[in-house]
Formats: C-alpha cells, sequence, structure tokens
C-alpha cells in the first residue's frame, strides 16, 4: 500500500500461500488465505473510497496457475484446471472483480509465473528445457 500523509492511492495485494503442492496436502489454509486476506483488503479499500480518498489501483496480484499448464498441444475440457491452489487464487480474483463492478474499486489483476531472487525456495526456480 502506497501512502502519502493521509492519501492513498495505491493498494498492492501479493500476499498469499505459496508452493502448489502443499495446497493439495492442506487445501483449507490456502482457501482460507487467498479469500479472507483478498476480501480484507478488499473492505479497506471499499471504506476509502466511501470516505472520499482517492484510489488510483487496487493491484491484485494472482497466479498464471489459474490458467493451468498447457505444454505442447494440451487442450482443457470444461472441467479441467481446477486444484486447491489455482481455484483459491481464481476465487479471490472473481472476488476482486465483484468489488470493481459493485463498489467501484479499480481494479488491476495481474497473473504473474516464478518470480526469480536470492533465497529463492527450489520449487520457486524458472525452469529451463535443456
Amino acid at each position: 500500500m502506497y501512502e502519502l500523509g493521509n492519501k492513498v492511492e495505491f493498494i498492492v495485494h501479493m500476499a498469499a500461500e505459496t508452493h502448489v503442492d502443499n495446497s493439495i496436502t492442506n487445501p483449507v489454509s490456502f482457501i482460507r488465505n487467498d479469500i479472507d486476506s483478498t476480501v480484507s483488503i478488499l473492505e479497506y479499500a471499499r471504506k476509502l473510497r466511501t470516505q472520499g480518498y482517492d484510489l488510483r489501483a487496487f493491484f491484485y496480484f494472482s497466479t498464471d496457475e489459474v490458467f493451468g499448464p498447457a505444454l505442447g498441444s494440451t487442450l482443457f475440457e470444461e472441467w479441467d484446471r481446477h486444484k486447491p491452489y489455482s481455484s483459491s487464487k481464481s476465487a479471490a480474483e472473481n472476488i476482486c472483480t465483484a468489488y470493481e463492478n459493485t463498489y467501484k474499486v479499480p481494479l488491476m489483476i495481474v497473473n504473474v509465473m516464478n518470480v526469480f531472487g536470492e533465497r529463492q525456495h527450489p520449487e520457486k526456480f524458472i525452469p529451463c528445457k535443456i
């Protein structure tokens, strides 16, 4: 969140559980975290709007996992792709869109892939083709 004095212009929501494999082992914590944290921050954004703040953007960092892996000539079927990690992020995206439509929260959804950085968990390394 960017705040200058008492003026909030941007909210960046990047908080979430990670590790897709862990979401399959313990889906409840992932779903609760993704949904509850998103609704809490959206409620804050909504209240800012009702208090006259000029919120310019609410950035929700989702995941490319909501689209699922589409390797080679993979084609998805109607009931494909839904796993605990991607479904909780997808649900949070839908809640963000509902707040945009209902409360005019200025929304920007970003579907990011693996992020690379120092002390990165081995699961998160950017894959490369050998």
